[in-house]
Formats: structure tokens, C-alpha cells, sequence
């Protein structure tokens, strides 16, 4: 990872890949234009975050950009052919951009995704038996299986059986890289999955 930038991070997890990583109060703070989209959310930090993701995207680009949604509610850029794909956890937000389909997931750590383990993961997958491994390999888990999702853009995905994660060895490491598979009857693809620990966030990039 390199500070590109005072208010973001970026890594590459490859040469086609470019992920910027930025707190959403540091980034707002540099703006002087609230995005007209964004004032119409009411929830403040939902706001908050939309804001936050239009001046990450700026900074990255280097120029004003204007985010679209598609027909399936997923992120494009308007007048590029980059692909965009955009996550909040919290005070921070991430962006993945590519040449290539990309999706991206940051999560804050929340020790109460064990009790929702369930929905995303088969009862009888091994699992680590130290909890705090536990909750690690769950974050890593959730977030490859999210950006995957991303990837796939179209909606109508079963996490537990149409999202694959090849095996992690260590759940507690801060950086590594591994494969995931979607797999519905008529599509199936195989990506590369970047796993990035951000002191309390967990993130994960699909592409």
C-alpha cells in the first residue's frame, strides 16, 4: 500500500487494479461542494458516505466524475470505461477501480457476525476453532463473498452455494491473496481475491 494522496490510501492488486481507501470526514472535509445526489439522502452518515465516496473518486481520477447507477442498482462512471466498484463501512469508504469487471467490500470488525454466520456460510464448513480467528475468517469470508457479488453485478445470488472461497490458511494475517468462483447454471467465472486488513476494517478485493 502507498500514500498516493494526504486523504486517501491506494494499493494495486495487480497492474489493472487500482483500490483507494479514505475516512469519510477527512475526505468531506477537503470539499467545498456537498453532491446534489447526496443531499437528498437524509440519514446523515449514509450522506455522509455517499459525499465521502464522490471526493475519493475525484482524488483517484484527478478529475470531477460523475457516478450513474445501472439497471441492476451497481455503480458506473458516467463517460468511462472503467469499471467502479464502491463500499462504507462506518467512517470509511473504498473504491476499486478496472479496466475489468471489480468489486470490492470493507467492513468494520463486529465481533456479532457470528450470529449472522449462518446466512453466508454452510453450517458444515470447517471453521476456526479460536473465536477471535473465528471472527476474523467470517469478516474475510463475508467480504470476499460480497465482492464477488459486485462482480456479478445482476442481483439473484445465494451466498452460502453460488459463491465459492478457496481455502484461507490464516485468518489472522493482514495481507494475502486467494480465488473465489461464482457459480449460478448459466454463468460461472473465476476471480482473484486481494484480502487487506486496515487496523480495525477488514476489506477484500475482487477481481
Amino acid at each position: 500500500m502507498k500514500d498516493t494522496h494526504k486523504l486517501f490510501k491506494e494499493f494495486n492488486p495487480n497492474a489493472n487494479v487500482r483500490v483507494g481507501v479514505g475516512n469519510c470526514l477527512e475526505l468531506t472535509g477537503n470539499s467545498k461542494t456537498n453532491y446534489p445526489e447526496c443531499q437528498l439522502i437524509h440519514h446523515p452518515s449514509k450522506q455522509l458516505q455517499c459525499w465521502a465516496a464522490r471526493c475519493l473518486l475525484d482524488l483517484m481520477m484527478e478529475k470531477e466524475s460523475e457516478i450513474e447507477y445501472d439497471q441492476f442498482c451497481a455503480p458506473k462512471i458516467k463517460n468511462s470505461d472503467l469499471h467502479i466498484s464502491i463500499s462504507h463501512s462506518s467512517n470509511f469508504v473504498a473504491i476499486a477501480l478496472s479496466e475489468y469487471p471489480v468489486g470490492v467490500d470493507i467492513q468494520i470488525k463486529q465481533d456479532k457476525i457470528i450470529n449472522i454466520a449462518n446466512k453466508f456460510v454452510k453450517k458444515d464448513e470447517s471453521r476456526p476453532v479460536n473465536q477471535q480467528t473465528l471472527i476474523n475468517w467470517l469478516h474475510w469470508q463475508w467480504g470476499a463473498k460480497e465482492s464477488l457479488f459486485k462482480v456479478y453485478k445482476k442481483g439473484s445470488i445465494d451466498f452460502k452455494s453460488m459463491l465459492k472461497i478457496d481455502q484461507i490458511i490464516d485468518a489472522d494475517a493482514l495481507n494475502f491473496d486467494s480465488k473465489g468462483r461464482i457459480e449460478l447454471a448459466d454463468f460461472k467465472l473465476e476471480c482473484m481475491l486481494h484480502f487487506v486488513k486496515l487496523d480495525n476494517y477488514f476489506l477484500v478485493c475482487a477481481y
